[in-house]
């Protein structure tokens, strides 16, 4: 088990470990201190898919491993 660990990639494919991607967007806010990102595809946002976040946890995912 632990070699077959060494031959997984550092930054496997989102598809292949079963995530979808989609594109969200950030919603402007009168509070700066929040953010609020909604998806653009219609049926997500029925079904109450949002994000409320502090702006300082906030991060770039790539920049930041």
């Amino acid at each position: 088990m632990p070699a077959e660990w060494r031959d997984v990639p550092t930054d496997p494919d989102a598809r292949a470990l079963g995530y979808e991607t989609s594109q969200w967007e950030r919603i402007p806010t009168t509070d700066d201190k929040q953010v609020i990102f909604l998806p653009s595809e219609d049926e997500d946002i029925e079904d109450d898919a949002f994000v409320v976040l502090d702006e300082v946890d906030l991060c770039d995912l790539v920049t930041r491993r």
